[in-house]
């Protein structure tokens, strides 16, 4: 399946990250070439509108006072960069070159300093179109994307890891062969050839412990070692999620005590208490193997019918062997009474060395023909005790105790009360978490690798029969190996399920199927990632710049749009004051109008009502009366 199909592409979160590169335009190769050209365009543009500024700073330095000369040809606001660089090569040459410059004589009015600003411009945003483009995209290295949540991803059962487990355990192994080992640090190019993101968390160490197991059963005179992964987030599982919980996983591991685990069988036969059924599953009875027997081949091998390679044990591979067995009722000390115990029992065989190992696991002291050592001892044995730990992040208190993942998880969501608001994301987290707990765990590791997992840690390469190994303490350099090249097994589990066939397993709800296919990280060069944060930065400098550059003609044609709405507005306001004076008028005169015509008819009516009265008549009170009744 082409990544294209399930990459989450333009804006996404990385929840790992700090805010400043948190958010990331993801595009595609071709999409990101044509968006950094219209950046580095929009710089070009912007560096025309910065000289803007320059010339008007050296303006107002050089000439404090002067007169105002904008519409005036040889006006310096309309002083180009090529004009104000030539001038000031021009005016410096003489100084330069003395007598064979050549004479320029009209005294020119530009300063030098035009011409120094002007260069001191280009170069600044000469340098910024290569810089920012590049900090935006990270440089040269390989994008990390994420995964989105497609029609062909859905969920199956854990089973399907089995299918491909083998696959990505040798690749694991080998990932860490080339890139984690004999080192701190981290191989940018491994990351690269990979796919997977390549963080590695701090893998802390300590040998300062007492021995988990009771008794006589661990090695006399050897000092456990313990390795913690602590409180490591979904993002170092590969995960993209918005993590509320922290995880912490340990190994503690140290030689065992074989003679302890020996028991008498029937006859002349010695029977190992906590080992697997492959060593007894092919030969004959009387052909068991004796544990007691403490020289390897040549000299001293329990009894088989011959000595070919793969016999009895199929999975042998060249050097030491191993079988695993989960062996639950393993006695422990008080207080580390929860995790999972591993048993590894070694098989010398055939094993030879170029050198004499002082290793409590791989000694060897038996030399033969002055060129090759043997091991001393046909069988060896380790124990290892891994212990899963989940807390909540910002709430110290809420913390399980080390111990096997399902008591992890049966211990947080016992204080459920007590969890983050957010509880849908923590039940989430700890579904992700549990299947890690069930496939990134160094015991699955282990079982999915089979025997070749045992193998020593090569210092060199292989030559002939020979093995060059570590000659001291090369047990602990395989516990190392183990704990860290798990997390990378996961990582390309992860990344497997996505590139084949988009199945995920080991969740019970497919709704959380979904959110894990949707937010797996990973590493794709067909991609290019564009910080969000950078490009909201670049894009606010271009604006003010060309904003500021452009704040004098915008205050002209702010004032110049004053003066014309104040215009508009007088002219309104005077037909305004002449319609309102019309208006009254008007109504004043109508008001005249009707009292003048009403004070008319009254008179005319008063006139019609009164008698004729001869001379020296008048009308007395009562006959006024009688005619007002009448």
């Amino acid at each position: 399946m082409s990544s294209k199909e399930y990459v989450q592409k333009y804006l996404w979160r990385d929840h790992g990250q700090p805010l400043q590169t948190a958010w990331q335009i993801t595009l595609t190769d071709n999409e990101a070439i044509a968006f950094l050209a219209l950046t580095t365009t929009l710089l070009a543009y912007t560096q025309t509108r910065a000289w803007v500024l320059a010339r008007l700073a050296v303006i107002k330095l050089t000439r404090p006072i002067r007169l105002s000369d904008e519409d005036e040809p040889g006006s310096l606001n309309k002083l180009t960069q090529k004009d104000a660089m030539v001038e000031m090569f021009v005016s410096a040459a003489p100084r330069v070159f003395g007598r064979y410059a050549p004479r320029h004589n009209q005294m020119s009015s530009v300063s030098l300093w035009f011409g120094v600003v002007a260069m001191i411009n280009i170069v600044i945003f000469f340098a910024l179109s290569a810089v920012i483009p590049w900090a935006l995209t990270g440089g040269l290295e390989t994008p990390i994307v994420q995964s989105k949540t497609w029609d062909g991803c859905h969920p199956v059962n854990g089973s399907s890891y089995s299918d491909r487990g083998g696959t990505t355990a040798d690749r694991a192994a080998n990932i860490y062969r080339r890139c984690w080992f004999n080192t701190t640090g981290i191989l940018d190019s491994c990351g690269r050839q990979n796919g997977i993101i390549f963080d590695r968390p701090t893998m802390h160490i300590s040998q300062d412990i007492a021995c988990p197991f009771v008794g006589a059963a661990c090695h006399p005179n050897v000092r456990p070692i313990r390795l913690e992964h602590v409180n490591i987030t979904l993002r170092d599982f590969g995960l993209n999620l918005k993590s509320s919980l922290l995880f912490s996983s340990r190994l503690t591991c140290t030689p065992l005590n074989l003679d302890h685990f020996i028991t008498d069988g029937s006859g002349n036969t010695t029977w190992l208490q906590v080992s697997d059924q492959k060593l007894l599953q092919y030969p004959p009875a009387h052909e068991f193997p004796n544990f007691r027997k403490r020289l390897s081949y040549p000299d001293g091998r329990g009894p088989r019918p011959n000595d070919t390679v793969k016999f009895f044990w199929p999975e042998r591979t060249p050097g030491l062997l191993v079988w695993l067995t989960q062996y639950g009722d393993f006695d422990l000390e008080g207080g580390q009474s929860h995790g999972e115990v591993l048993v590894l029992v070694y098989d010398a065989g055939l094993s030879r060395y170029s050198q004499s190992i002082d290793d409590p696991i791989y000694s060897a002291h038996v030399r033969e023909f002055d060129v090759v050592y043997w091991p001393d001892y046909e069988y060896t044995m380790m124990g290892c005790l891994e212990q899963h730990r989940i807390c909540v992040s910002g709430s110290p208190s809420i913390c399980t105790r080390y111990g096997t993942i399902s008591d992890a998880m049966f211990e947080i969501m016992y204080q459920k009360p007590r969890l983050p608001a957010d509880q849908e994301t923590i039940y989430d987290e700890l579904r992700a978490i549990h299947e890690y707990g069930d496939l990134g765990s160094v015991h699955h590791f282990l079982t999915i690798r089979g025997a070749s997992a045992m193998r020593p840690t090569i210092d060199n390469s292989v030559l002939g029969p020979f093995e060059f190994i570590n000659s001291r303490q090369q047990w602990i350099r395989n516990v190392k190996a183990w704990f860290e090249t798990s997390l990378l097994d996961y990582r390309l589990y992860l990344l497997a399920n996505l590139a084949e066939d988009g199945r995920f397993g080991g969740l019970k709800k497919g709704r959380v199927r979904e959110n894990l296919c949707g937010h797996v990280l990973f590493l794709d060069g067909d991609f290019t990632n564009i910080n969000f944060l950078g490009l909201i930065i670049t894009l606010v400098f271009i604006v003010i710049i060309t904003g500021c550059s452009h704040a004098e003609r915008l205050t002209k044609a702010t004032t110049h749009t004053k003066e014309f709405f104040y215009k508009v507005f007088e002219t309104l306001s005077a037909k305004t004051k002449a319609i309102s004076r019309e208006i009254k008028t008007a109504i004043r005169d109508a008001f005249l109008y009707r009292v003048l015509r009403t004070l008319s008819a009254i008179t005319f009516n008063n006139a019609r009502s009164t008698p004729e009265l001869g001379p020296g008549q008048t009308l007395t009170h009562e006959s006024e009366l009688e005619r007002s009744r009448g």
